[in-house]
């Protein structure tokens, strides 16, 4: 199942994944959480071409779980910008559009989780396991 992504959405995922990373190496936290969180980020960021291929929901969540890391490091910047200048300073707008495209591809993200969803129960005739969530396949 495909992801689609425009120009915008591609380049401010991208942006986002970089400052999550960079802030992620400037604390060097070694714990479970962050580690877990920036390998998300990077494996995402890997793919970030264009549309993504989804196979699975267990991919499907992977993706959204980045999504949400790279969305709370958009918020957090675009705050910081409009607090340390001016809302209708040029950073502080472009922060915001960055944090927009990523909100918009978060409910995609889930929109799409629903229709896997509802696709997986309606032909196992049972809710979803993590077994269906791995296995079940979504062809593009």
């Amino acid at each position: 199942m495909i992801l689609h992504l425009d120009f915008e959405e591609v380049t401010s995922l991208r942006a986002g994944a970089e400052r999550v990373l960079d802030r992620e190496a400037k604390l060097g936290i070694p714990d479970h959480a962050s580690n877990e969180r920036r390998l998300s980020v990077e494996a995402l960021r890997l793919r970030l071409s264009g549309d993504l291929s989804l196979e699975t929901l267990e991919d499907l969540a992977l993706v959204e779980a980045a999504v949400r890391v790279i969305i709370a490091r958009l918020r957090v910047d675009m705050e910081i910008f409009i607090l340390n200048s001016h809302p209708a300073d040029a950073d502080a707008i472009a922060s915001y559009f960055d944090y927009a495209h990523c909100l918009v591809v978060s409910h995609r993200i889930r929109m799409k989780a629903a229709e896997m969803t509802g696709l997986i129960e309606l032909v196992t005739a049972s809710p979803v396991t993590p077994e269906a969530a791995q296995t079940f396949d979504f062809p593009d």
